[in-house]
């Protein structure tokens, strides 16, 4: 008895769709996964075609010949499967070696199942039995019948999972491609393996009309959701490749699409697809703000496990209709952690002398201007103070230079140390540095540097056993609220009293007189 018109109608019309796929993929052989997808339904119409020929049979002859022509396509179904996958997940092309490998069994497979009269490793003693729906062949499995199935089982394992996984990090219309594409893959897999289990009824073969159902799901994936329409994938492969995090809102601010790189950001969190944008995380909650209030852009510092203590840049864009009716809005997220210190250290070498860590000569003057106005308009008293350390000369001339960098970063030291916040020290010359000091009179002056004077002292610097005795020369002046001197004139006047603190011998404290101490 041969197959009853139902089953004919069901493998015909698998076989159909199986050949309009191949002429969809054929015309997209260009995208990744096409030119695969293109021989695997080939496969899959050898195998549903020929399990028609097969079922309308009931002579044994007759019955071996149309297995021999499903088996140009039942061995390569799952390295197709596979390959298919890995192309659609990873545009990247396989390896020939790679290839070659995955298609070393079912070649074995053609062609034992091409000579299966003359062995028993397939096949064995094949012959017709009556099943409850037509007269179907039936046989005792070879050992490399085993090695095949577990082959297929193998693929139709992997096939689902690694589809499975690159969907939980695809965009929508991706996501929905992969998992019609695995759930297609996984039909035939749970149906071979009741097949090998014998839970199936003996002579029928139920794998073919799982293929059918799987095919479906294909053309789903294929017509539905435009599994290898050229320009939506290369506008996701563009998305995915940028380093910056892009997020894409509809008008009700739930999320359409994020790409790799903010997903790699949230490290796990599930920013779901259709769903209302987040808020339980810093940038979720960034985004809402800038939403809530209308500006365009933030910035925002976090931490994460994987990424550290970083810095981000979030922008917002409108994306308007034809007639500039707002549809949504693009999330442009920045790291710019790298950029924020580049900053950083451009403006630290532009402001900072590198050797003692204060203010270089540039900056000093810069601060002490401003400072300086300030002072004035508020009627304070205004500072400043050179210094220069005495007998630094001989240090660096019997000991080297790097002994006295040494004792230049100590003295550094005890300036930063020594002095308020507000005050402004600076690295005025080689072995000079400068004291502006905001608000403080003359008296008050004198005992910061006196202060000073003694923590240079303490250092008990020493070098080949011999102690280095820092001390320093100070030269102030001193300009109440009403001084309109500019900061030059009163860094001459400072220098001013320095030399006459020098000129003692050192380890003085000299103030600027006034003008008949530059008539003397």
């Amino acid at each position: 008895m041969s197959a009853p018109i139902p089953f004919l109608l069901v493998l015909f019309f698998s076989t159909g769709l199986s050949l309009y796929l191949m002429g969809i993929a054929r015309r997209s052989l260009h995208v990744p996964g096409a030119k695969e997808f293109f021989f695997l339904s080939m496969a899959v119409a050898f195998y549903t075609a020929g399990y028609a020929l097969e079922i309308s049979q009931v002579r044994l002859e007759d019955v071996l010949w149309a297995v021999r022509f499903e088996y140009l396509g039942i061995p390569f179904i799952p390295p197709l499967i596979l390959l298919t996958t890995l192309r659609l997940v990873r545009p990247k092309p396989i390896p020939l070696w790679g290839i070659a490998l995955l298609f070393v069994i079912p070649l074995g497979t053609l062609g034992l199942a091409l000579t299966i009269p003359a062995h028993s490793l397939f096949y064995i003693e094949p012959h017709m039995v009556q099943n409850p729906f037509y007269t179907g062949l039936t046989f005792e499995r070879g050992a490399w019948y085993w090695v095949n199935l577990i082959y297929q089982l193998l693929a139709g394992v992997l096939a689902p999972l690694i589809l499975l996984t690159a969907a939980l990090h695809a965009s929508p219309r991706r996501r929905r491609s992969f998992l019609l594409m695995g759930v297609g893959i996984l039909i035939p897999f749970v149906v071979s393996m009741a097949y090998a289990l014998e839970l199936t009824p003996r002579g029928v073969d139920p794998i073919p009309f799982a293929l059918a159902c799987a095919v479906s799901f294909f053309a789903l994936a294929i017509l539905r959701t435009g599994l290898f329409d050229i320009l939506p994938r290369a506008r996701e492969l563009a998305l995915d490749g940028v380093q910056e995090g892009i997020l894409v809102l509809d008008s009700e601010n739930h999320v359409v699409y994020v790409n790799r790189a903010l997903c790699r950001l949230m490290e796990g969190q599930d920013w779901q697809v259709e769903f209302p944008l987040p808020q339980a995380s810093p940038i979720g909650e960034a985004v809402h703000s800038l939403l809530a209030e209308g500006r365009g852009q933030a910035e925002v510092m976090f931490s994460s496990e994987q990424n550290g203590m970083h810095e981000y840049q979030i922008q917002v864009y409108p994306i308007l209709d034809a007639a500039g009716k707002e549809e949504g809005k693009t999330v442009l997220i920045r790291d710019i952690t790298e950029t924020r210190r580049l900053i950083r250290t451009l403006n630290q070498q532009a402001t900072v002398d590198a050797l003692t860590g204060v203010y270089n000569r540039r900056y000093l003057i810069e601060l002490g201007e401003t400072e300086l106005e300030k002072a004035r308009q508020m009627s304070l008293p205004f500072t400043v103070v050179l210094m220069d350390l005495d007998r630094f000369k001989q240090i660096n001339d019997r000991f080297g230079h790097a002994v006295g960098d040494h004792a230049l970063q100590e003295v550094a030291r005890c300036f930063k140390a020594g002095v308020r916040s507000s005050d402004i020290v600076g690295r005025y010359g080689g072995d000079e540095f400068a004291l502006i000091l905001f608000g403080a009179t003359e008296e008050q002056a004198r005992q910061v540097l006196e202060r000073l004077q003694n923590c240079m002292e303490r250092l008990g610097l020493q070098e080949q056993g011999e102690p280095l005795h820092i001390s320093a020369s100070f030269g102030g002046v001193t300009c109440n609220g009403r001084c309109y001197a500019p900061l030059d004139e009163l860094l001459r006047r400072a220098d001013h009293a320095l030399y006459r603190a020098k000129e003692q011998g050192g380890k003085a404290i000299e103030w600027f007189a006034g003008e008949e101490e530059e008539q003397e």
